[in-house]
Order: C-alpha cells, then structure tokens, then sequence
C-alpha cells in the first residue's frame, strides 16, 4: 500500500533550495533554512501557519518563559515535536486510512482534473492564470505537490460552486484566509519567522476564545462527507487547520511506477458562522476600524497606505484605528517577558488574494516596514504622526482624482462617463502620485522609527506637495490648447493649487503635529 507522510517525506519547499523537506526537517533544520517558498504566496502563508498549529500542540502550553527558552535556544525541542507527532502519525499520511486533510468517503465520487486544486492551471471554466494550460491538458501532480496545494485550498480557497458532495448543495463560503490578508513578521531564517508569528497559547486562557477543547483538524474524527453549517471554530488552532473543503485526491500512476495525482474531488466543506468575527481569534489577520472587515491586498491600494490599521492604538487614536494582528502585541509583550530586542524597522509580509467575487484575478505578497515604537500604544506621537500622513495623502489623492474626472469630464458625453464609471477608470496621473509617494512612506517609517518626528513631518509634507504638483503638471498637459481647454484646465490648477495648500495647512495644525 502505498504511503507518502508529511512528517517524514520531503513536500515543504524551501526558499533557494532544490529540495523540498519534511515536515519534521523544517522544524530540525529551522535555524538553517532561509524561509518556506511556497509556488505562490498563499501556499507560503499556508504551509507557515500549518507549521504553527504543529508547534503550538507539540509544545502544550507558550508562554513568555517558554517562548524566551526556545528564543535563546535558537532551535526547536524536537523530542518534544516526534513525541506529540508519534501517535498522530497515520493523521499525515496522504493516502493512509485516514488520510491528511481529506474525506474518504469521497472516494466514490466522480472527480475532476487536478488542475482544480491549483489555481493558476485552467479547469471548467475557469480562467488560466500565469500558465498555459488548458482544460484539455491532462495535469498531473506529485503527492509532495498535491499535499502543499491541498492545505493551501483548505485555507484560502474562494467561495463558490463546488461538486457536491454528500448532499445537492453545491455553494460553498470562502476559507478564512481567502477573506483578508495574513500578515507574518519576516524573519532571517524559517526558525525566526515562525517564533515571531508563534503567540501565546495556553487553550481556555489564551489566544482570545480558545477554548480549552481547542485541537487541529488531525486531533479531530476524520470529517464526514456531510459540510458543517455554521460552526464556530473551538480556538486558534481549529481555525489554523479549518477543513473549508471536503477533498479526495485520486492517485494514479506514472509510466515509471511512481504514484501521481491526477484527478480530484473537491467538494463544500464546513462554513464559518456568520455571526463568527475572525478579529475575535485569528493572530495573523488586521481588520479596520470596524474590527470586523478584513485588510485586503489591493492591486489598486499599495498596502502602506494602509499602515494605520497596523499600529497599536491608545484610546485617544482608537476610533480611527483598526486591529492589528495580535501577534504584533504579543512581540511587544515579549520583548519584555523574553527580552527580545526587535530591529528599528520590522519587516512584515503580507499573503493574500485579489479577487471578483469567487474567481481568482491573482494572489500576491507585499511587504512593509513597520517601526518597532507603533506596536506600543504608549507611543502616541509616532502613531499620531503616521495617522495624520496617511491622511493628508489620501486627503489630496481624492482632490487629483476628483479635478482629473472633472478635467476629462468637459470633454466627455454623460454616457461616455458612465461607462468609464462602471469599467472603474482611473487618471494615469493618480498611479504616478501614489508611486511617487511609495518610497517616501519608507523614509517615513525610519524616521518615526529612529524618533526624529519634525523631520518625518517635513520630509512627509515636501513630498506630497512634490508628489502632486507633478501629478497636477501631467493633468494640465492632456488635451489641445484651445481657448476652452485652456479656461479648464487653468480652473483646475486654481482648485488644486488652493486646496492643496489647505490641506498642507491642516497636517501642519494637526493635534501633536507641529511642522
């Protein structure tokens, strides 16, 4: 009978590296292995956050003293990790009687090509994505292959028609990752990166609603065939391992006896309560304001603008704050317990989808810069002066957009703007100011970083004005010179030009803000 498990058998990619390790590799080798590298972001963030869930029931209980003793250690206590993994062994076997991360009972079902577990290759109808297969290409994958993808469709997969399964119902909600951007701090090797990412986990206690019944999906009976309707996940590890789809890999052979996959059944799974807020569990996760809406990757919204959502905010600042992911407080937490000593400027990756509705436009990772000073609410002229950056700069991003439409729009019928409406147009001149603006916020962040706050004010208010009067002069330079044109362009740069200035004004007199 063949086997393939993910405890011992190499799968996880590695960053830099031909070959892929096993899973009890990456926790032995961690100090020496540069980072996952996943085939896309998603698989990255996925294969990081199953990792997690391995460490958090391995180790019992993670509390500043442990967290300090493995820190210090600069490895992870592998007698440990085999002695919890001894027992739940036949839990990571892809094709054993229980196999990882699926439902046997799917094995009678009519599958569909491999290629619906991977995004990026076209199955049905959907759309081909940096690939040039189609849906007539027979697609095969190898069990190390099949089992990255398969974790990463149980965590980010998008809502959607799916085959059915145990029932008729073929609708199916996304998993939780494919609703908001994961946020994990970068660290020099995988060992780093997943200790910074491993907050404190003591179930009944902590993180936030972890019960103390809270386990993986391979501590749990293996999952009917039958999805779940609105359950609520028993802690952070539950939704870490959340089975969003009921999947049965079928395998086949190749001409040289090696086993493959080469069709799939994927099928609804379990759904997240609607009443459930994932701000309410998930470590990784940022919400806005509201602390319910998820921050996204936006191809149209570089992530530093939306910097804010990221800081700990004092009650002063909260209203305009969002919930950073509680992992940046639990780093702040041991910097003190552990004393960990974070760099000036944290690195931090953001892993996430971009999507209409339930099909995938792309996936993405974008990385940031925070200062280590903003994870401490205390720090309340840092935040402050970050807070009032980012919105004067959205503050005159609307007024170049706003005269830009009212520009194109003396010389456009109604209908003709109507439609730009609905195809969502955007003037060329408003990418250039956000463009011009991207490394200013890098420059921003080490100035707030190293204290010096009057610089980062100045610095930030020549660069707007700089970002668009240079966006107004390119505005200014379409269209012909005719008397008309020019009486509305001239109209334009008077607009721009007053508002601009009041704007500047505003950030200059903002509360803790004195340039």
């Amino acid at each position: 009978m063949e086997s393939f498990n993910l405890v011992d058998q190499r799968w996880i990619p590695i960053l830099g590296q031909a070959d892929d390790v096993s899973l009890i590799d990456l926790f032995r080798q961690a100090d020496k292995l540069p980072g996952i590298g996943g085939e896309s972001p998603t698989m990255t963030a996925a294969l990081y956050r199953l990792a997690i869930a391995v460490l958090h029931r391995a180790l019992k209980r993670i509390d500043g003293a442990v967290w300090k003793q493995i820190w210090q250690a600069r490895e992870f206590p592998i007698e440990q990790i085999l002695d919890y993994l001894g027992p739940l062994r036949h839990r990571f076997d892809l094709f054993g009687d229980e196999p990882f991360y699926q439902c046997r009972e799917l094995a009678t079902a009519q599958p569909k090509s491999a290629a619906l577990l991977v995004p990026y290759k076209s199955s049905g109808n959907n759309v081909t994505l940096f690939d040039h297969t189609t849906s007539d290409t027979r697609v095969t994958l190898t069990p190390a292959e099949a089992a990255r993808w398969l974790v990463t469709v149980q965590a980010f997969d998008l809502g959607g028609t799916k085959t059915p399964g145990a029932t008729q119902d073929r609708s199916s909600t996304a998993a939780p990752c494919a609703r908001g951007a994961v946020f994990l701090v970068r660290g020099t090797t995988v060992f780093e990166t997943l200790m910074l990412n491993l907050p404190a986990y003591e179930p009944g206690r902590r993180p936030m609603n972890t019960l103390a019944g809270d386990a993986p999906a391979w501590e749990r009976p293996q999952l009917s065939a039958m999805p779940r309707k609105a359950v609520v996940p028993t802690g952070w590890t539950a939704l870490l391992t959340w089975q969003s789809r009921r999947v049965w890999l079928r395998r086949t052979q190749n001409e040289d006896g090696s086993v493959a996959i080469g069709e799939v059944v994927i099928c609804p799974g379990d759904s997240l309560h609607k009443e459930f807020q994932l701000s309410h569990v998930d470590q990784h996760m940022a919400f806005y304001s509201d602390k319910v809406t998820p921050l996204r990757i936006d191809r149209e919204r570089a992530l530093w603008r939306s910097a804010n959502a990221l800081v700990a905010r004092s009650g002063a600042l909260e209203p305009r704050g969002g919930v950073p992911p509680r992992t940046f407080a639990w780093l702040r937490e041991t910097q003190k317990a552990a004393g960990l000593k974070l760099p000036q400027l944290i690195p931090v990756t953001a892993y996430g989808l971009v999507n209409k509705q339930s099909k995938l436009i792309t996936w993405a990772a974008e990385d940031i810069v925070l200062p280590a000073r903003l994870l401490d609410p205390a720090e309340t002229e840092a935040a402050t002066v970050l807070e009032f950056a980012l919105r004067t700069a959205e503050e005159v991003g609307s007024l170049l957009f706003e005269q830009a439409r009212r520009l194109r729009g003396e010389f456009k019928t109604r209908i003709e703007l109507q439609e730009e409406k609905k195809r969502d147009w955007r003037p060329v001149q408003l990418a250039s100011y956000w463009a011009a603006l991207t490394p200013e916020y890098d420059r921003l962040a080490h100035l707030l970083a190293e204290g010096e706050y009057e610089e980062a004010k100045r610095s930030w208010r020549r660069a707007v004005e700089a970002a668009a009067t240079s966006a107004l002069n390119r505005m200014l330079a379409t269209g012909t010179t005719s008397t008309r044109n020019l009486a509305i362009r001239a109209k334009v740069a008077n607009t721009v030009t007053f508002r601009l200035r009041r704007a500047l004004a505003t950030f200059d007199a903002a509360p803790g803000v004195t340039a």
